[in-house]
């Protein structure tokens, strides 16, 4: 009993997989003009780099990630881009992008696959899979990058155990119970 209690446990164990999410907010005051910003998600184990594309600094203000060199700039607009680096490939379900206009997101998997995401606004759900480099580029004036939420460090996906083994199993669990009922 002890043995088939232990082939149980290790089954379900092996059966269960959790991936928490994070969220990068950048709209925590922290100010002023860099080259780059690191930051680390909450929650999840990842983190990423941005960048300002262009000759420019990252801005980071209480509204969020932009691009300028003087505070009198600090939003993104006319085609401003930041470059976004993860050290791990993630999985992103919104980026909150706030301001008068949109954004696009260009962006880059692990396997190589590019694409692009336009008319990016408040809360886009992007729902982007795998992504290890990503560039959002202002499509209009004075946009500015606030977060990213339910960010997860992709995971390779299990391969499901076909139903048939599961009760092929639990036939051979079955017949050495009534092969050790007739022996007693």
């Amino acid at each position: 009993m002890k043995k088939t209690s232990l082939i149980i446990s290790a089954i379900a164990l092996a059966a269960s997989s959790t991936a928490s999410a994070g969220n990068f907010d950048f709209n925590k005051f922290a100010g002023g003009y860099h080259n780059s910003l690191s930051f680390s998600a909450n929650g999840a184990n990842v983190g990423l780099t941005a960048t300002a594309l262009g000759g420019s600094k990252v801005s980071w203000t209480n509204e969020g990630l932009g691009r300028g060199s003087n505070g009198l700039n600090y939003k993104m607009s006319g085609g401003e881009a930041l470059s976004f680096s993860f050290t791990k490939a993630v999985d992103i379900g919104t980026i909150d992008v706030i301001g008068i206009s949109s954004a696009s997101i260009n962006w880059t998997a692990a396997n190589g696959d590019t694409g692009i995401f336009s008319n990016a606004t408040d809360d886009a759900a992007v729902n982007l899979f795998n992504i290890t480099n990503m560039t959002i580029t202002a499509e209009g004036n004075f946009i500015t990058i606030k977060g990213m939420d339910d960010v997860f460090v992709s995971q390779v996906n299990e391969v499901p155990l076909p139903a048939a083994a599961w009760l092929f199993g639990s036939a051979l669990l079955g017949l050495s119970g009534l092969a050790r009922r007739r022996r007693a």
